[in-house]
């Protein structure tokens, strides 16, 4: 057992490291002992369980997130980072961020990778790492979005091909034809037919979901009007990848519909070695969830608050 002076020494020297974060020269000084019986004092609060530390991990939650996330959707793998609450666009640079980090980290020789444009994955050349793989192109999977739009798709391809000293293939074509005749004609393109295969026979994509509102690229492009959106989402839409507009279920919304988009079978996605869907916000919860039930993902890159929505909707629907 300490005697009670000891015990009593014993404690204010630690106090004096620990809380008034002292060096043991300036105790030793301080209390009139050697720094040796400093340290020793210190050394012995701490094995006598009078001083606790841990470690604050900023990553524990994201870590636990991501396992479960794996676990229950059976996900090939996840990353999850941390949500900025007040800064939507900050979280949006952090997956962005965590996107590139991961495409660069599986990347190999010979590699096809298919790039549909978002407002997140545009972001993800500034993120991406100056590298040479050799054997490695991109292509663009579905028709093309207009410049207004932000982050215009073809610079999106470009930029992320550049950065990585990649091949890129625009595909010239619109997003959304009139109906099954005019999309049939552009099949037969040659040059067209040829990105389809291309993208259809690419081993990694990356894409991400979007939502049915206003707010739509779709709309933003006018290929839909206002009522048009709001019809299509009426009909069951909780979400679109690429131009495929998706229900609760991850099933293909209407046969109409999916009879005018041009671009990549969707269903290609569940072949790929990586499907990388790259979302983030509550807003777009009920459509990650429908693509990961449609299994046109296998790896998901979200934010922490996106990631906890996901599970508890998934508790509320098994």
């Amino acid at each position: 057992m300490i005697k009670k002076p000891n015990l009593r020494k014993m404690i204010d020297a630690s106090k004096l490291y620990f809380e008034k974060n002292l060096n043991q020269e300036e105790i030793a000084k301080k209390l009139g002992i050697s720094v040796p019986q400093v340290s020793r004092l210190i050394n012995t609060a701490r094995n006598q369980g009078y001083v606790t530390t841990s470690v604050v991990d900023p990553f524990s939650e994201s870590d636990d997130l991501t396992k479960q996330l794996i676990t229950l959707f059976g996900l090939k793998d996840a990353r999850i980072v941390e949500s900025i609450t007040k800064d939507k666009r900050a979280t949006q640079n952090n997956v962005a961020q965590a996107g590139a980090e991961y495409l660069s980290g599986i990347v190999q020789t010979n590699d096809v990778i298919s790039i549909a444009y978002s407002g997140t994955i545009y972001k993800l050349p500034q993120f991406l790492p100056k590298t040479h793989i050799e054997n490695v192109s991109f292509v663009q999977p579905n028709g093309t979005l207009f410049e207004h739009v932000r982050g215009y798709q073809y610079d999106t391809l470009r930029e992320t091909s550049l950065t990585m000293d990649a091949d890129y293939f625009y595909f010239p074509a619109p997003a959304i034809v009139m109906d099954q005749y005019m999309k049939d004609m552009l099949h037969q393109d040659p040059i067209i037919h040829w990105l389809l295969k291309k993208a259809n026979d690419s081993n990694i994509s990356l894409f991400s979901v979007e939502a049915v509102d206003n707010n739509s690229l779709y709309v933003k492009n006018g290929y839909f009007s206002s009522s048009e959106i709001k019809k299509i989402a009426k009909d069951g839409a909780v979400g679109d990848i690429f131009g495929h507009f998706i229900n609760n279920q991850g099933e293909l919304l209407d046969e109409v519909l999916e009879s005018r988009v041009i671009g990549m079978d969707i269903s290609k996605l569940r072949l790929k070695d990586y499907a990388i869907n790259i979302s983030t916000g509550k807003e777009l919860v009920n459509a990650i969830h429908a693509s990961i039930l449609g299994k046109y993902c296998n790896v998901l890159i979200t934010d922490t608050t996106t990631a906890k929505l996901l599970l508890e909707k998934e508790k509320q629907t098994s």
